[in-house]
């Protein structure tokens, strides 16, 4: 499994690199059509074109309390 902090403050980011986290360059952007299979499919074929070494294309997205 995957996951990603998108936007911490400084405590937090502090924590997560102790609990493991690394920093990586990262190319987001964000799709703003509906949450379909056939949807995901678009992106996903787009992206394997791309061949970028590792990629994400999820439909979820958390906000947490800090």
């Amino acid at each position: 499994m995957v996951a990603i902090i998108l936007a911490a403050s400084e405590t937090t980011k502090a924590a997560a690199l102790k609990a493991g986290f690394r920093e990586e360059p990262v190319l987001i952007r964000y799709n703003p059509v509906l949450s379909t299979a056939k949807n995901k499919a678009t992106i996903e074929r787009e992206l394997f074109e791309m061949r970028p070494y590792q990629f994400l294309v999820s439909d979820f997205w958390g906000v947490g309390n800090e």
